[in-house]
């Protein structure tokens, strides 16, 4: 009797569906540019890190090697809509290591909004709504900083696209699928037959939640003024051909990283929400601003206004500054923004965007309050967004070389020890400069597997002259700041070395930038047995206290303070930091050096080791083994 209450529950459900056809969302308009379709055509495979514990949600089942659930159903929606596929590629819990590594473009199964912004992801986006305990709660998927903005909005269409008639199918299914063999009949009837309320009172206020829905799809959830999308409407409404030159796109940015660490993320909305009444007050008729990430706020002006539009951005990021003043807060907010003026064939908002956002980076770089974008930036900037293509292709096809470069005793002119450095050797470009890469991989939050493949090469190799029975020489390694701040660091340093069974003492770590956490982290690494060098000393904000605070082994002073040692006032205050150095039992390097000229100053100030092209150029790594190895001598 029950099974058949069950069966004929289950028909009733059925049929109210195909009874209110209403219920179907209508298609979305939207359909995909010239350019998403070339990224689909391009790219066959996007990689997620999944939730494997959350069922009905999300799960991984190893019985069936798959992942099953409502979100990988919805994926299998995304792709019949879109044609791009989708592949999870952790089996176990640790999805919050491959996307703060950059090892997949989507991280999904995330049930609090928390998770995205301690993560620091480029996006998120709200997937789905789902019944958990006796409340619906929002289940988002996050997009790491190596997902592009063309896959971001490729999927937020197809979502766009998807028949509610089709989330409800899905829900439904797992629902039902999740429930196990030895749950009690009458659970299981309870069950179905809440599908069938949820059904109903889905018809009877369909027409509400459409409206709320396409009111929310428009607003910014923590400012509660109008999101990028309603800025899309906006710039396509008031901006036509006849009046596009006279409008310009604004990027703001706040730095807000800091704030966020030291004190939380309702911290960092007080401020936006600050932010953004402060720019509502400069925005006249006509013209539209709408917060668009995290830290960033654009701003459609028109620039034929007779107020300057530079003015007008002057005193947004003025009365920004003193949210601290006015608020009694214990730190300082800074604020950068780019300008790109419209051409008649500006027609696409996400690269006017775009363009405004690569001058706000250059205003940052430049310690200028606003930067104008310019044609040469956007040349450098195309540049650069070609070789951030070919960056990730390099890794692959193994392109990024360890170089070494000796570091010479100025007592008796042996190699006592020597700096790992990275070098691309591109096929089309050749040997391509670390000053082209590395901030690439620094915007793209990569640096840290360039580093770490350095050092790992590193340990290899001093591993390899140990076997051989060779007096191996000290190697100091290259670490960001980026990388170093990373959870975990010491014990990955640790693990490497272990791996290759090298012995910590020959191993030297380079950092080049120093605050409290970085502080700690010198303290764990020379626990451990590394010895810690200071780098560019002279080109940094840095005090001898610092350096004491830092209880560094070696520093390594700029070449920019030592490049005039003809001057008897440069010699002085090398001098004065050797002798300050010496006096914390801190071995002093001097660097750059393309000349022997200074060798015999520098000895006389006591100097103990000097690098540079006269005395060796950066080596291949297989080369330098060869080369160096019989003239390696004991400092």
């Amino acid at each position: 009797m029950k099974r058949k209450i069950i069966k004929i529950s289950l028909i009733i459900f059925l049929a109210l569906i195909m009874l209110i056809p209403q219920v179907t969302l209508a298609k979305t308009s939207e359909e995909f540019t010239i350019e998403e379709k070339e990224y689909i055509n391009s790219h066959s495979k996007i990689f997620i890190a999944g939730n494997t514990n959350l069922n009905p949600i999300e799960s991984y089942d190893r019985q069936k090697n798959k992942y099953v659930g409502i979100v990988p159903s919805i994926f299998e929606k995304i792709t019949e809509i879109s044609g791009i596929e989708f592949e999870y590629i952790n089996k176990d819990d640790n999805w919050e290591n491959y996307a703060k590594e950059n090892q997949v473009e989507i991280v999904s199964g995330l049930l609090e909004e928390n998770d995205v912004e301690q993560l620091n992801m480029k996006g998120k986006i709200e997937f789905v709504k789902v019944p958990i305990e006796k409340e619906y709660k929002t289940v988002y998927i996050a997009f790491t900083q190596i997902a592009d903005e063309t896959l971001i909005n490729i999927i937020q269409k197809s979502i766009n696209k998807l028949e509610q008639i089709d989330v409800q199918e899905i829900m439904s299914r797992e629902l039902i699928n999740n429930s196990k063999d030895d749950i009690k009949e009458y659970i299981l009837l309870g069950i179905r037959m809440a599908i069938i309320v949820i059904g109903i009172v889905l018809f009877v206020l369909y027409k509400k939640y459409k409206k709320e829905a396409k009111q929310s799809k428009y607003i910014d959830n923590i400012t509660k003024k109008g999101n990028y999308k309603n800025m899309e409407i906006d710039f396509n409404n008031m901006i036509t051909d006849e009046n596009r030159v006279s409008y310009c796109v604004i990027n703001l940015g706040i730095e807000i990283k800091h704030i966020e660490e030291l004190y939380g993320y309702s911290e960092v909305e007080e401020i936006l929400k600050y932010v953004s009444d402060v720019i509502g007050g400069y925005v006249k008729n006509n013209e539209s601003y709408a917060r668009i990430y995290k830290d960033s706020f654009v701003i459609i002006a028109n620039s034929a206004l007779e107020e300057n539009i530079v003015e007008r951005i002057s005193k947004i990021i003025d009365e920004t500054k003193q949210f601290s003043l006015e608020n009694n807060k214990p730190y300082k907010i800074e604020a950068y923004a780019g300008i790109y003026y419209l051409k008649v064939t500006d027609k696409d908002l996400s690269k006017n965007v775009y363009n405004a956002m690569q001058a706000r980076e250059q205003a940052k770089l430049q310690g200028k309050p606003i930067k104008r974008c310019t044609d040469a930036l956007i040349m450098k900037t195309n540049k650069n967004k070609k070789l951030e293509g070919q960056i990730v292709k390099a890794f692959e096809n193994e392109e990024f070389k360890t170089y070494l470069q000796p570091l010479i005793s100025l007592k008796n002119d042996n190699i006592i020890a020597i700096e790992a450095l990275a070098r691309w050797e591109n096929q089309q470009m050749g040997l391509v400069k670390p000053s082209t890469f590395i901030s690439i991989l620094q915007n793209n939050n990569i640096i840290d597997r360039l580093d770490f493949l350095m050092y790992e090469n590193t340990c290899k190799m001093l591993s390899e002259i140990i076997e051989k029975g060779q007096k191996p020489v000290n190697v100091f390694c290259n670490f960001s700041k980026e990388t170093i701040e990373k959870r975990n660091f010491v014990e990955k340093v640790k693990r490497i070395k272990e791996k290759y069974e090298v012995p910590e003492k020959y191993i030297g770590i380079i950092i080049s930038e120093g605050n409290e956490k970085i502080k700690n982290v010198i303290e764990n690494l020379r626990k451990e047995g590394f010895s810690v060098l200071l780098n560019n000393f002279g080109a940094t904000r840095y005090s001898f206290n610092d350096i004491k605070e830092l209880q560094i082994d070696y520093l390594k002073i700029s070449s920019t303070l030592t490049e005039d040692l003809s001057d008897e006032r440069t010699v002085s205050i090398t001098k004065g930091i050797i002798d300050m150095s010496h006096s914390l039992n801190v071995k002093v390097i001097c660097e750059d050096f393309e000349s022997r000229e200074k060798e015999q100053i520098l000895k006389q100030i006591d100097c103990d080791m000097v690098q540079g092209k006269v005395y060796y150029q950066p080596i291949p790594m297989e080369e330098f083994v060869e080369i160096v190895q019989n003239i390696v001598r004991k400092y």
